[in-house]
């Protein structure tokens, strides 16, 4: 991981313009050294085995209750509400590995850059849609078996009126179910981050920004789950005649972000 390298390939315009001190302000509160650390450790392992290795190198414990119904030979796209911006994703990808084989995740386009990952990612461009040069295996592998993983929410969970809970939830993902022929799995991911995050967050949108600046602290929030216990739980599938009952995308969409934030009382403490 290089920080001024990633600045330079996706904000070149910014990176011109940013003093030396600012970028290496930035490379300490992206953990450059401690990334790189976990790269050079574990990069030569295949991408289950690789998210692993990095949580249990973090301590982080993962709690998981399955609500029932998931067949071995089952075609599911897994929907998940998103906490924590990173751990959430690498516990529930590694969970999920480890009981179909592998698995597929639903990313935007700056994580695939994460080598050791590359083979897990199925990338999304700016604006949520597939990147043109990922388009064919985004198709291929939505036509496949293998489980996949999305975040409908797009972003990290935000804290609202009070409560912690997912941004609005993006119905694309229902069509997708429906054109592959895969049933629908809410999963739930117990948790939050720290107020800092939140404050920053709610500082912004009260300044009117529209850069999301707290996104810069998720990787100094997803170390401060080190030690920690990523709770779980994953409900029954919804399959297709019971999406479409729903009436439309949308509607689907709704029952089944409901069904996720209903998991939450089954989560083992």
């Amino acid at each position: 991981m290089d920080v001024a390298r990633l600045l330079l390939q996706y904000r070149p315009a910014l990176a011109a313009r940013l003093p030396r001190f600012v970028v290496e302000a930035l490379r300490r509160l992206l953990h450059e050294e401690r990334i790189n650390g976990l790269l050079r450790r574990y990069g030569h392992l295949r991408p289950p085995q690789f998210l692993r290795a990095v949580l249990d190198d973090m301590c982080i414990e993962r709690c998981v209750w399955f609500e029932g119904g998931i067949r071995p030979d089952g075609r599911y796209l897994f929907a998940s509400n998103h906490p924590f911006g990173g751990v959430d994703g690498m516990a529930v990808a590694e969970v999920l590995a480890g009981t179909f084989g592998d698995v597929r995740v639903i990313v935007n386009r700056m994580l695939s850059q994460v080598g050791p990952l590359s083979e897990l990612w199925l990338p999304l461009g700016g604006g949520g849609g597939i990147a043109s040069d990922a388009a064919r295996r985004f198709d291929e592998v939505m036509r496949g078996d293998l489980p996949v993983l999305t975040f409908p929410a797009g972003l990290c969970s935000r804290r609202i009126r009070g409560a912690v809970s997912d941004l609005p939830w993006r119905p694309a993902f229902v069509r997708r179910a429906l054109e592959s022929r895969r049933s629908i799995v809410p999963v739930h991911v117990d948790g939050a981050l720290s107020d800092r995050f939140y404050r920053v967050a709610a500082l912004r949108r009260a300044l009117g920004l529209n850069t999301r600046l707290e996104s810069l602290l998720l990787v100094d929030e997803m170390f401060r789950q080190c030690g920690t216990t990523v709770r779980l739980a994953v409900g029954r599938p919804v399959d297709a005649d019971e999406l479409r009952a729903c009436g439309s995308a949308a509607a689907a969409c709704d029952m089944i972000r409901a069904r996720v934030y209903a998991l939450r009382p089954t989560i083992p403490e």
